[in-house]
């Protein structure tokens, strides 16, 4: 006997479908962070440094986030919504720090298990 299956595809919930207080699991004040940092104005260096550093303080900032956080971060930063300010303002980066950063944040699980693995092995 054959039997047919049929599948209903389920399409994702636009984001702006969504309460926003429910959508993010990141906390306000992260938002603010990352927005503090990327409009930090220039000071008494070259745009070239200027954009370097907020690229480090960047990634500084984003390790400390949690694995649920850095997901949804990078999922918000991959594909900003207009009606997302932190994510447009990280739009504006050039490309290659763009990239590198959201490279971080996709790695995220990754480090939080070698970190999880150096801790059992000193300590364990």
């Amino acid at each position: 006997m054959i039997r047919l299956v049929t599948h209903t595809r389920v399409e994702p919930l636009e984001s702006s479908t969504i309460h926003p207080a429910a959508r993010s699991s990141i906390d306000r004040s992260l938002d603010e962070a990352i927005v503090a940092i990327l409009d930090c104005s220039v000071s008494d260096e070259t745009i070239e440094a200027a954009f370097r550093r907020k690229e480090i303080e960047l990634g500084a900032l984003f390790a400390t986030v949690s694995v649920a956080a850095a997901r949804e971060l990078h999922r918000r930063l991959s594909a900003p919504a207009p009606t997302d300010p932190m994510a447009t303002r990280f739009a504006r980066l050039r490309s290659d720090r763009r990239a590198r950063l959201l490279a971080f944040l996709a790695d995220a699980r990754r480090r939080e298990a070698l970190r999880a693995a150096r801790q059992d092995r000193c300590c364990g």
